[in-house]
């Protein structure tokens, strides 16, 4: 918080789909494997249906660190 009570804006992020995963992994796998490389992850939200075959992902990921993961 800055002096007088004034918040700054949230770092910005983006969103990147991962899919073709093992439908046994949980969210907290993928975000896991991307905290390893020092990147910051917000979200992890699970976006296939009951049906699918595979799962996918949606996850945020701070701008400063969408190079690195693309």
């Amino acid at each position: 918080m800055l002096a007088g009570g004034f918040k700054g804006a949230p770092a910005p992020t983006r969103d990147i789909f991962v899919y073709r995963v093992e439908k046994d992994t949980p969210g907290d796998v993928i975000k896991d494997y991307i905290v390893t490389y020092s990147l910051e992850v917000g979200s992890v939200e699970h976006v296939s249906s009951e049906n699918a075959t595979f799962n996918s992902f949606r996850v945020e990921i701070s701008v400063s660190d969408l190079s690195k993961v693309l």
